[in-house]
């Protein structure tokens, strides 16, 4: 079962939502020089790999390896010269803080889905992405919820769990917090992510699905 309530924002959910980043100054560098810079870094290494090899060579062949060394820093010399103009002629860039998010912040309202589920399946996660949860809402409806934001950030809060809030801002929608009321929930089963396509199964999800949750897995899940 989902019930959807509408109230304030409190103190703790708007000191926990992301801060704004402060204004920064972006200094400029002239046109390609972090490639010719990194091209030049690798053949420095590769001529000290020879070295360490190979051993110090004597004779003509330690004259050729010293010149061969020179280029390199000949060459970064002359780029970090003409990157140093170039930044003497174009001024550090002043980027402004960034803008609080619109909607939650200003309107003041959220949202909150309250979500009693009766069983729940889990769904391997590919990589880091975030698991997904199939929660059986006793209703012929499915909550599919996928990504980062729903697991708690501590271990001893249960999870999955049979009672909990989701909560997101009335105007945009942004996601705001979670919180946590019921019992641990034990899933029926884990899918495993050889069983489902992962280019369909990939981004985040919060979604109610008509059906039971053996119809949502066989129809929406796993690979046919």
């Amino acid at each position: 079962m989902i019930q959807e309530t509408i109230r304030q924002i409190t103190a703790e959910e708007r000191d926990a939502m992301p801060v704004p980043l402060p204004p920064r100054c972006i200094a400029p560098r002239s046109p390609g020089f972090r490639e010719e810079a990194w091209m030049l870094g690798v053949g420095a290494l590769v001529l000290a790999g020879i070295v360490v090899i190979q051993g110090v060579p004597r004779g003509a062949h330690a004259a050729g390896l010293f010149s061969a060394s020179m280029v390199p820093v000949v060459l970064f010399v002359r780029a970090y010269v003409r990157d140093l103009r170039f930044r003497r002629a174009h001024p550090p860039v002043l980027v402004p803080a960034t803008p609080p998010p619109p909607g939650v912040r200003e309107d003041g309202r959220v949202v909150v889905k309250r979500v009693t589920a009766c069983a729940v399946v889990e769904i391997e996660e590919v990589e880091d992405e975030g698991r997904g949860w199939l929660y059986d809402l006793g209703d012929g409806r499915v909550l599919f919820l996928k990504g980062l934001d729903y697991s708690p950030l501590d271990d001893d809060t249960p999870w999955p769990n049979t009672e909990f809030e989701i909560v997101r801002g009335l105007v945009d929608r942004e996601f705001v917090a979670m919180a946590y009321h019921g019992r641990a929930l034990a899933p029926l089963r884990v899918i495993r992510r050889d069983e489902y396509d992962v280019q369909a199964m990939w981004d985040e999800r919060e979604e109610v699905i008509e059906g039971t949750l053996e119809e949502v897995i066989r129809t929406r899940v796993l690979k046919r």
